[in-house]
């Protein structure tokens, strides 16, 4: 939408405040809310006046900013009695009105013009699956049905978060996100998948029905549980309207995926600790966190770090699938991150061994882990130490500046 297409849409649907977020550091939003009276065309280029505050381990700054509401990404929220329009915000510096370096959603169109700007690939179009569980009465839903495997795909008393999952995904819908479908996962949570969307859009949606998940949890008095949890992405680099990952089940291929494929799954894995940092700084897993990282490719095996899939019904497409984003981690850091290790790959051609069997983390060298389930986190010296050595690949067309690199190694430090 333009930014009279907005206001003509608070007038047809009688919105009466506009809440301007925009998520920190750590991959939560924030917000502020302003009567709709306040929005004017004009606003959408001078903006709002905003003190925030950015606090790391070993330190806390105050700044003066200016969010910008973005006319293109906003969400109606249908979860509020009085009617909301919410208008996703970019963070510029109040006096020298530059993009802000905390302003980590904008580090996510970066990585994407600079995807472009390559020649790779026109777009990242990434598919999302968004994990949770529910607590009710002292006892997880999981625990309620058995064995993990008898609940997967689950139906009638055996899926027991289904009307919750229902609710969220209509209301999700009507707020404007891309709801794909919902079902019993793997490991008896609820997974809702969203449709496939350009990476800053998935990004969006993501942070959405992440606090759509939370509020509703919230208003039913329910126990929401994101913990050890990861957030599955589905990758496809398009190019001139063509999928590029894709093979067309070339005999000599494997999996049916393509050489540049296999570069871009090749740059994950091989900045995979720099890529592990974020994700624990963003938003600073405790050292009791059992998150597991495995730098391992299958073909099918929903523990393993990548996998190559179906992209559609199409068998000709195939989409690299990564597992690696805690649930609660922040999107548009962690996500633009993968972006720019795949390009990196693509560009340096880095190669991934091509084996079709499946590898665990029991048979990985203890230097590829990032977790035990004994131990919890490994030591967070070598995620700062690898933050250290490995970050070239992120400063490549200033995507991410070293102001934030700096304050994601002071996020690790205990």
């Amino acid at each position: 939408m333009k930014p009279k297409a907005v206001l003509a849409y608070c007038r047809e649907k009688g919105i009466r405040a506009v809440d301007l977020r925009f998520p920190d550091l750590g991959g939560r939003w924030k917000h502020v809310t302003f009567p709709v009276s306040a929005l004017t065309e004009n606003a959408f280029e001078t903006g709002f006046g905003q003190e925030l505050t950015l606090r790391g381990r070993s330190k806390e700054a105050r700044e003066q900013m200016v969010l910008i509401p973005m006319s293109n990404a906003n969400y109606l929220d249908p979860l509020l009695e009085q009617p909301t329009l919410v208008i996703l915000a970019t963070i510029q510096e109040a006096w020298t009105r530059i993009e802000s370096w905390m302003d980590s959603r904008a580090v996510t169109g970066r990585a994407s013009e600079y995807l472009r700007a390559t020649g790779i690939a026109d777009e990242a179009v990434v598919r999302s699956c968004q994990a949770f569980s529910l607590e009710r009465h002292g006892a997880t839903s999981t625990s309620r049905e058995g064995p993990p495997s008898q609940a997967f795909l689950s139906c009638g008393p055996l899926d027991f978060d289904f009307s919750f999952r229902c609710d969220l995904a209509s209301s999700a819908a009507e707020a404007g996100v891309n709801i794909e479908r919902h079902y019993r996962g793997e490991i008896a949570t609820s997974e809702i998948v969203l449709g496939g969307l350009r990476l800053l859009e998935c990004c969006d949606d993501l942070m959405m029905i992440r606090y759509m998940i939370e509020q509703m949890a919230a208003k039913q008095g329910v126990r929401l549980e994101t913990h050890e949890l990861t957030t599955a992405t589905q990758w496809s680099l398009i190019r001139s309207g063509e999928e590029i990952f894709g093979s067309g089940l070339h005999p000599n291929s494997h999996f049916g995926l393509s050489e540049i494929g296999w570069n871009a799954m090749g740059g994950v894995l091989q900045h995979a600790r720099t890529l592990a940092a974020i994700a624990i700084a963003a938003p600073r897993l405790p050292s009791t966190e059992r998150y597991e990282w495995r730098s391992i490719v299958s073909e099918n095996d929903p523990r393993a770090i990548c996998n190559v899939l179906f992209g559609s019904q199409n068998p000709k497409s195939r989409t690299i699938e990564y597992r690696g984003l805690p649930a609660r981690s922040n999107p548009y850091l962690h996500l633009a991150a993968v972006l720019m290790a795949m390009i990196d790959g693509i560009q340096n051609k880095t190669p991934v061994p091509k084996r079709s069997e499946s590898v665990y983390a029991e048979s990985e060298p203890a230097s590829h882990r990032i977790a035990d389930e004994e131990r919890g986190l490994q030591d967070r010296e070598s995620f700062i130490e690898a933050l250290a050595v490995d970050r070239d690949f992120l400063l490549a067309g200033s995507v991410f500046p070293e102001p934030l690199l700096d304050w994601i190694s002071d996020s690790l430090k205990e």
